[in-house]
């Protein structure tokens, strides 16, 4: 069932998109929905995706440029490989499957700290201890009840690139790297979106352009 990179079953490299380069900007957050409070993520996100493009700079967003029928893993795992990631931590962001498997495949792809650029909402409960172990509690959890299914449904009925797949890639990642994670989110200085957009995002934008400076060095 524990499947390495280039055994069969686990899917190929995903295929890069040309139009990514270096110095793209992936923005990695939780959609908006109608039971969030406070002011709408998506709001957020689009204010400072707006911003980058009136910089001049090449910005990367799933519901921009992962189109119809495109694969969604894919385009998780091209922003794993992002030189330069904004995350926008919230509540729904560390509870959701599908970022955290883009957040695990960011740190999977080494030197975390310099291509991640965090920003954090007020329902981002990592900076506590006992928050962080209530969040790996969670998971942990998340992880027992997939197990129990799988169980349930019985390996023999079950695809290496089906539910399975899906289990492993997405759960027992999260599982291993978590509390490692956000224990290095929580350790950063950053700031809410309320601060940051005090100055037009200014402090995020210098620090962003000494990145791209970094990378084209």
């Amino acid at each position: 069932m524990f499947l390495n990179k280039g055994d069969k079953g686990l899917p190929d490299e995903p295929v890069k998109d040309p139009r990514i380069t270096q110095d793209s900007i992936f923005l990695s957050y939780a959609w908006g929905d109608p039971d969030e409070t406070g002011e709408s993520r998506e709001a957020i996100v689009d204010r400072l995706h707006d911003t980058l493009i009136a910089r001049g700079l090449k910005v990367v967003r799933d519901k921009k440029d992962n189109g119809y029928k495109k694969h969604i893993q894919t385009f998780m795992d091209q922003i794993g490989q992002g030189q330069i990631i904004i995350v926008v931590i919230s509540d729904k962001y560390l509870k959701s499957p599908n970022c955290m498997y883009e957040l695990t495949q960011i740190y999977r792809n080494d030197k975390f700290g310099s291509r991640v650029f965090p920003i954090y909402l007020s329902d981002a409960k990592i900076f506590d201890v006992k928050d962080r172990l209530r969040l790996v509690i969670h998971w942990k959890n998340e992880i027992k009840e997939m197990e129990d299914l799988v169980a349930e449904a019985g390996i023999s009925n079950l695809s290496l690139d089906g539910s399975i797949k899906y289990f492993f890639d997405f759960h027992d990642a999260i599982g291993k790297n978590l509390d490692k994670i956000a224990t290095m989110l929580a350790d950063w200085n950053a700031l809410t979106p309320k601060l940051l957009e005090e100055n037009n995002f200014e402090i995020l934008m210098a620090a962003i352009e000494e990145r791209i400076a970094e990378i084209k060095a």
